[in-house]
């Protein structure tokens, strides 16, 4: 779990764990979402950075590095984002447009983080706005491995921020030049995703296991990925009373030592993690589910320490799923529109988008953050 760093994780506890396992590491070899061509720029980018002192992720000590960066090869589909040149009318020319493009400002002046938001806001909706005029003339397409082509269109678009003061200011560059967007924000993705509702579902089944319709509910949820086969069992009163007797003992869990503890019993009781990952690639991937369900759980008892009592909880719990489907409602009808798309990137681990710009990665956050 030290890959989790909104969980405390912290790297001394990777860094020992990688000493006691020494001659014992696999490193994964292949990319499977990713273009050849964003593989060969970020192998690129990070093997020029392993050549610095402290290497590319500033753990290298002399000849030891624990934390080395290791290129991979592509096995992704060869799309492709193609340009037109225009400027010479005599040749019906096209370019792959670069995979991975940095951006260097000026520095003359010193700003102020607001400011310096500001101009990048601006930067990147010019950008953006840029490439949409090109691909609405038809002169920057996607190519499939076919041959087919496909314009450049809104949706393809993603804009990863780190707040949402940064969605608000890229939305505002954006509107001044006519091109829709929506914010899709963490607390929104969370609550209309269908983890919310089975997390929701096993808290009811620990606050009142002796109803047996509740239990059922919870172990028929699609995150405990039961099989029909131990579902239909159920039917059997001696085997229920085993699966009751576990809720029993989580809500025991939950009133002792707190609602987080008692979903990470019932994780590892069900081998959620491991049972998530294991589900074929679908409309969505075991990985992401299973961070939707650590990130529930710490929302829970963040909620619960400042709530009174397991019904209070139940019920805030309740208003974020009723709220987030209201939400859902407007944000679909936006969506059907074709926007540019905005998230945190935190909310956008899992998730692939043809195109995406970072326009805030010079902002860094305090070392507290």
């Amino acid at each position: 779990q030290s890959i989790y760093r909104f969980r405390g994780a912290d790297m001394e506890s990777y860094l020992s764990a990688r000493r006691a396992t020494d001659g014992r590491h696999y490193t994964l070899t292949g990319n499977y979402r990713s273009t050849p061509a964003l593989v060969a720029a970020v192998n690129h980018l990070f093997t020029h950075a392993e050549t610095q002192p402290q290497g590319a992720f500033g753990y290298k000590e002399a000849a030891d590095n624990p934390v080395p960066f290791v290129p991979v090869q592509a096995q992704g589909k060869a799309r492709r984002l193609l340009l037109r040149n225009i400027l010479d009318e005599t040749v019906d020319a096209w370019a792959d447009v670069p995979a991975l493009t940095c951006w260097v400002l000026p520095s003359a002046e010193v700003h102020s983080a607001g400011e310096f938001e500001s101009i990048l806001a601006e930067h990147t909706a010019s950008a953006i706005a840029q490439r949409l005029n090109q691909g609405q003339a038809g002169h920057c397409v996607f190519e499939s491995e076919s041959g087919a082509v496909q314009p450049l269109a809104p949706q393809d678009i993603a804009v990863l921020v780190s707040k949402g003061t940064q969605a608000a200011s890229i939305q505002r560059a954006l509107n001044r030049r006519g091109i829709k967007s929506v914010f899709l924000s963490d607390r929104h993705r969370l609550f209309t995703s269908p983890e919310a509702a089975d997390v929701y579902r096993w808290l009811l089944a620990m606050a009142e296991p002796q109803q047996l319709g509740r239990v059922r509910a919870a172990l028929g949820s699609a995150a405990l990925c039961r099989s029909w086969t131990q579902l239909d069992a159920l039917r059997d009163d001696e085997l229920l009373d085993i699966e009751v007797a576990r809720f029993v003992r989580y809500g025991q869990l939950w009133q002792t030592r707190g609602v987080l503890a008692a979903i990470y019993q019932l994780l590892h009781d069900y081998a959620v993690p491991a049972a998530l990952l294991a589900v074929p690639f679908a409309v969505s991937s075991g990985e992401r589910r299973l961070t939707n369900v650590l990130h529930l759980a710490d929302w829970a008892q963040n909620e619960q320490a400042q709530l009174a009592g397991r019904d209070a909880l139940l019920q805030r719990f309740a208003v974020a799923l009723n709220t987030a489907r209201d939400a859902e409602q407007e944000l679909r009808l936006e969506q059907d529109e074709h926007l540019v798309q905005i998230m945190t990137i935190h909310s956008a681990k899992g998730l692939q988008y043809p195109v995406v710009y970072l326009p805030f990665l010079p902002l860094i956050q305090g070392d507290n953050s």
